[in-house]
């Protein structure tokens, strides 16, 4: 068993900088003008910050001098910081250098990390992969592919467990970067049997969809789930008014599908008249 969050928060023993504070180790790190030295990776390696570090976009929390470094992209820094203490270490959600470098895409950093930081996995089971999947960033997809593709969530993740690289990549229709996964983890299911091709229907990603046909139509929600027992893509494309996709789906999935998709154009508040009427087409 998975141990949640909360659990696992308390397992995370990191050395602390002051609240909120950088540093100096951790100022070379992200400022290619201050040098980063011996003397410092010496007085401050192994230490985190304790507070959260607003990068563009991102709240990194409790950041080492590393992750700062990958999260900058200042390869230089990671060059020198990887053969400390540093390398390894995680924030208190799990997040490794790794991490940082992957969702942002900064690739040369990437390549400097994975061969000792590959494998790892937040707190909900995410990886760096998984997070360079979701994010689009195919270059760092290819890089990682091999280290830890079929790798996938655990229970606290808010999708559930066993969601993959390739069903991040098929519901934020990232088209090249499910390509790349495609034949890694094409087939592989959650516990209640959602698979990459129903992420894609339910989220009416056409292009995925297409791409996931072959290997995943007529798969179903197993018996795990009872409300839901049964339903192919092509039914939760129906249920979130993803016509287009359910087309696709017509050959496939069309026999499986009729009665639930008649339950919920029967029942739905949220399909437009336009649409219920297109589910009606796709059922004759």
């Amino acid at each position: 068993m998975h141990k949640c969050f909360c659990e696992y928060q308390k397992m995370v023993i990191l050395q602390s900088a002051k609240i909120g504070e950088l540093t100096p180790l951790m100022e070379a790190a992200i400022n290619p003008a201050v040098q980063l030295t011996d003397d410092l990776i010496a007085a401050y390696a192994g230490m985190a910050m304790d507070g959260i570090h607003r990068y563009g976009r991102w709240n990194i929390f409790n950041p080492t001098a590393l992750m700062l470094a990958a999260a900058y992209n200042n390869v230089d820094s990671v060059r020198k910081l990887i053969n400390t203490k540093e390398v390894r270490m995680q924030n208190a959600h799990g997040w490794t250098a790794l991490m940082y470098a992957s969702v942002n895409g900064h690739t040369e950093c990437v390549k400097l990390l994975r061969d000792v930081e590959a494998g790892l996995q937040c707190l909900d089971g995410m990886t760096a992969l998984i997070e360079a999947a979701q994010h689009g960033k195919t270059e760092v997809v290819q890089l990682l592919l091999e280290k830890e593709g079929g790798l996938s969530t655990n229970e606290c993740f808010e999708h559930g467990s066993g969601f993959t690289a390739l069903m991040a990549a098929c519901r934020s229709n990232h088209y090249d970067a499910a390509k790349l996964l495609y034949d890694l983890e094409k087939g592989m299911t959650q516990p209640d049997g959602w698979t990459a091709l129903m992420w894609a229907a339910s989220e009416g990603q056409y292009r995925c969809v297409r791409l996931m046909m072959p290997a995943e139509a007529g798969m179903v929600i197993n018996e795990s789930s009872e409300e839901f027992r049964g339903w192919t893509a092509m039914t939760w494309a129906v249920s979130n008014g993803n016509i287009d996709c359910a087309e696709l789906l017509i050959k496939d999935e069309l026999d499986k599908s009729k009665n639930d998709i008649l339950r919920i154009i029967q029942t739905s508040d949220d399909l437009s008249s336009d649409q219920i009427r297109q589910c009606k087409d796709l059922l004759m």
